[in-house]
């Protein structure tokens, strides 16, 4: 799921095709790649535009995600297949802020969550730091992953204006809040001293896709999950 400064046409002609080569060549035999592409502002001066248009793109995940919910609970279908399907979510950016949205609203509406993601995968996430308090919206996150896995990178200068934008420190950034409260199933990496000074182009912090060693690392983790 990408995040803010990726217009639609940038998510569709530049985001898919770099997570082809980066990703998905190595990765074919086994491995479906699904991008998200919610479409929003690509200058920084309209970051609040950004915001609200990854709140109006979370109706649209409702759709998707219940398609997902509804596929996986075919018993029709698995009783003629293998259930060999695993599913992992990366959530760029602004992304997170999509998917926090979406918890928030489903549980407003009261609908049950269900468990469909392996792991979930936070990179630069422009999410508040409190965000898996109560009622914040990622709260209930384990109920729908097996796992979830957030990447602290400290030398993200887009979440540094995101931060000073907001007066709350980015969850990308400085981590979640309250390390104690975090489920069982929650990780915390700390990448700072992995990501390099080329990782990070201006006004971009989308190292997913640039850096070498977390992008082995990443790869490693999905193998791991089919074998």
């Amino acid at each position: 799921m990408p995040g803010y400064g990726k217009t639609f046409h940038n998510q569709i002609y530049n985001y898919m095709h770099r997570l082809q080569k980066q990703y998905a060549d190595s990765l074919q035999a086994h491995t479906a790649f699904i991008t998200f592409a919610w479409g929003t502002q690509s200058l920084p001066m309209f970051y609040y535009k950004g915001k609200r248009s990854a709140n109006r793109a979370a109706d649209d995940f409702v759709i998707f995600q219940h398609m997902l919910e509804d596929f996986l609970a075919d018993s029709a279908f698995f009783a003629r297949y293998p259930y060999d399907v695993k599913l992992n979510l990366v959530c760029m950016s602004m992304g997170n802020q999509l998917l926090k949205r979406y918890m928030i609203k489903r549980e407003k509406q009261g609908i049950d969550y269900v468990p469909v993601y392996d792991d979930v995968v936070f990179v630069g996430s422009d999410a508040a730091d409190d965000s898996f308090e109560e009622g914040k919206g990622f709260h209930n996150l384990h109920l729908m992953a097996d796992s979830v896995l957030i990447l602290v990178n400290r030398k993200d200068g887009p979440l540094t204006m995101s931060q000073w934008l907001n007066l709350k420190t980015r969850m990308g950034l400085g981590g979640p809040r309250d390390l104690k409260t975090l489920p069982d199933n929650v990780r915390v990496v700390d990448i700072t001293n992995t990501i390099s000074w080329q990782d990070l182009p201006a006004m971009g912090h989308d190292y997913f896709l640039s850096n070498e060693e977390l992008m082995q690392a990443i790869r490693d983790g999905i193998s791991d999950d089919y074998d």
